[in-house]
């Protein structure tokens, strides 16, 4: 069982926007690039968010997206982390640098809004002492709650890369409908089995 209180990343985003939101006259101590950091790390994945769930409903772009940048940012940190890192690493570690931007940037723009949307929920993810006498239903509801807009997000990025898809192979309206629909149930289903209705 998966519970998103146990995930630091939502911890650490609700402390990353109270820190950024708090105290803004920190920023006219610093260096203008620390305010353009903050506000990248608040704003971007939230862009994200939006941009993904606008091209899912209309088929719209509202970000720009280079295959080529993206290509020379994974080719920066190969470099980078082997020019900085005095170990080298494992002899083919670089090929899990592909995989841990897709592990980190995917489930980014929810974390963000998730954190956002419950900023004050003070809950630190210890369960309680009695939580064996909790009814099946009440943790069901409980994981829903939790875990439901992480299942929603995946939905949604697989319905976007579902017409994503359908654009790329030219389909018409039904067939981008079709591909829209089993993206987002199927990636919702999915997730839905293994993190919200797994005992």
């Amino acid at each position: 069982m998966i519970s998103t209180d146990r995930w630091e990343q939502v911890r650490w985003a609700r402390a990353t926007h109270i820190e950024t939101l708090q105290q803004p006259k920190i920023y006219t101590l610093h260096h203008p690039l620390f305010f353009w950091a903050a506000l990248k790390r608040e704003v971007g994945p939230i862009l994200v968010f939006f941009a993904t769930l606008t091209y899912l409903l209309t088929a719209k772009t509202i970000a720009y997206f280079s295959a080529e940048d993206i290509a020379l940012r994974v080719g920066f940190v190969l470099v980078y982390n082997w020019l900085r890192n005095p170990d080298r690493g494992p002899r083919h570690g670089w090929c899990w640098i592909v995989p841990g931007l897709l592990f980190y940037n995917v489930p980014l723009p929810a974390i963000q809004m998730w954190s956002l949307f419950t900023l004050w929920d003070g809950g630190w993810g210890t369960s309680m002492r009695a939580s064996g006498e909790i009814s099946k239903r009440e943790r069901l509801g409980k994981r829903v709650f939790e875990i439901g807009f992480f299942v929603l997000w995946m939905g949604v990025v697989g319905g976007a890369a579902g017409r994503l898809l359908s654009q790329f192979a030219s389909l018409g309206p039904a067939g981008t409908a079709c591909a829209v629909g089993v993206g987002f149930f199927g990636l919702c289903g999915y997730f839905a089995h293994c993190m919200i209705f797994q005992d």
